[in-house]
């Protein structure tokens, strides 16, 4: 699977999750998350894939990234979101070089430097980024909303589903 393919399995994952929630469950701050919020979680992945997708020129900066309040309050809203998303990824050019604006400071614009790197690393990234964030909103959906649908491998690296895989019929 290519990262462009990756990302958008990721996306429609998301979606299907979205769709089966509702404001209350997306909005509640729940402990085991330390208060945040399942919307936060899927803010957070948006605007990953929302920095590489509306990149500007050849470059990156995740600093730079205007939060829509919206996609952390309404599910229905942030399915519409993630559909956004669908076009630009797949126009893509995953070998094309840019430029990431480093971000190790908490000062704005703080001694900032430029790392190389392409659209298909950084599709890589915003891709394990989700995967990570979707575990997270896995254990708050099982912990407070056990009645919610989640995909079987939500959050699962396809590695650990491709030896789960072959441990069952090996």
């Amino acid at each position: 699977m290519n990262c462009k393919t990756g990302s958008l399995s990721i996306i429609e994952q998301i979606q299907v999750v979205l769709l089966s929630l509702n404001e209350e469950q997306y909005t509640a701050r729940l402990n085991v998350l330390s208060g945040s919020t399942i919307g936060m979680h899927f803010n957070h992945i948006f605007d990953m894939y929302n920095a590489v997708a509306s990149k500007e020129g050849n470059i990156i900066n995740y600093k730079d990234i205007e939060e829509d309040t919206l996609i952390s309050s309404n599910p229905k809203y942030a399915c519409l979101a993630f559909e956004s998303l669908r076009p630009k990824v797949e126009v893509l050019v995953s070998k094309e070089t840019i430029s990431v604006v480093t971000d190790f400071d908490i000062a704005i614009n703080d001694c900032q430097d430029m790392v190389l790197s392409s659209v298909g690393r950084e599709l890589m990234h915003a891709h394990d980024h989700a995967l990570h964030h979707l575990v997270i909103i896995r254990m708050g959906l099982q912990s407070a909303f056990p009645t919610v649908f989640i995909p079987r491998n939500m959050g699962v690296l396809s590695s650990t589903i491709s030896f789960t895989q072959t441990q069952k019929h090996g």
